[in-house]
């Protein structure tokens, strides 16, 4: 069967490390999205079935390795996911959304991405010059695009940019952070998604729906051993009631008000989601 390349999910992966979590998002997306084409651009051959494409590149083993490739979709509507993101649920309004907006992403809930400053001793939040604080990052690990010539040309800025900044005065290696300033800068309509397609696991994240896609890794409970038990078992766990909620690492799931809404005190039993210090 031919390819229907007008929609499609696309990862970037190096490494065996980075392959075998894209594998395991993949296998997400297919057991509850059977029919939506999934692609990956790596390093070296991927000895699985999963991926309808297929596409060898060369590789550096970093954020930018993304940012190099995406404009390498064999799709004219594209969902790029980071290979650390489990599909809990399918979104295909996202490429719905595609009919009003060039791109789509998540913004961030850390708001601003971080470097280390050698002067000071410490971490700082990276500030491009000329940006308002009110106009935040977005999460690169969800973006939504249509294949035409002006997000190509922006793909391409933000390439630059990404390079400029690793040799540049403030030297940084985050793509985040060149992707708001490229953005900024831009002519593009930008939709901005919720936390229910990109709900971040190394922070507190909120949502109102169910979450459709967990982004991030998950080693602090006793979920199970499997990283493919344990985010099957913790979207569970934060999908079992709607209404407005958040996971808060130090006291698990805490739900607000509202229908649907399992009130706090009867959710003891979430407590085994809290982080664990290891002895």
């Amino acid at each position: 069967m031919a390819l229907d390349s007008s929609r499609g999910i696309l990862y970037v992966a190096s490494g065996e490390k980075f392959q075998n979590e894209a594998i395991i998002s993949a296998r997400s997306i297919k057991a509850v999205w059977p029919n939506v084409p999934l692609a990956i651009i790596t390093d070296y051959p991927i000895d699985v079935d999963i991926f309808d494409v297929v596409q060898i590149g060369s590789m550096q083993g970093n954020n930018i390795d993304k940012v190099r490739h995406i404009s390498l979709s064999p799709f004219q509507r594209t969902i790029l996911l980071d290979t650390d993101t489990y599909c809990l649920h399918p979104f295909p309004e996202i490429f719905d959304l595609l009919d009003h907006f060039q791109i789509a992403a998540p913004m961030d809930n850390g708001r601003f991405s971080e470097r280390w400053d050698p002067s000071a001793k410490t971490h700082v939040f990276i500030h491009p010059d000329g940006l308002p604080e009110c106009f935040p990052e977005f999460n690169t690990g969800v973006i939504a695009f249509r294949r035409e010539p002006a997000v190509l040309q922006m793909f391409d800025r933000w390439l630059k940019s990404c390079l400029d900044a690793r040799e540049g005065p403030v030297q940084h290696r985050q793509d985040q952070p060149s992707f708001r300033m490229v953005i900024y800068n831009s002519d593009i309509r930008i939709a901005t998604l919720p936390s229910e397609y990109c709900f971040r696991l190394h922070a507190p994240d909120y949502t109102r729906n169910a979450v459709k896609i967990l982004h991030g890794r998950w080693t602090y409970s006793d979920l199970g051993s499997a990283p493919e038990t344990v985010l099957a078992k913790l979207g569970q766990r934060i999908n079992k009631t709607l209404g407005p909620r958040v996971l808060v690492h130090a006291f698990g799931i805490i739900s607000g008000h509202g229908p649907y809404c399992i009130p706090l005190d009867d959710q003891h039993e979430e407590r085994e989601l809290v982080y664990k210090v290891p002895c």
